[in-house]
């Protein structure tokens, strides 16, 4: 987002740099750590980070599964 906006982004979020292939430069980047998500996370992770609703998730065939997992 920054440097798409022209700006230089805080030293803080910068953490490694990735290899643009085409100019062949490396570039200021933010090296997240993966993390599984499953259902006993679910609830922790992604509805809480609000990547997507309980509404959005919880809906038709999986409307059981939430309701088994606790997520509400």
């Amino acid at each position: 987002m920054f440097l798409r906006a022209g700006k230089t982004p805080p030293t803080t979020l910068v953490n490694g740099t990735t290899q643009d292939t085409k100019s062949n430069v490396a570039v200021p980047s933010v090296l997240l750590t993966p993390k599984w998500v499953t259902t006993a996370n679910m609830a922790s992770t992604v509805v809480a980070d609000k990547f997507v609703t309980v509404g959005q998730l919880c809906v038709g065939t999986y409307a059981q599964l939430c309701k088994t997992a606790g997520i509400s």
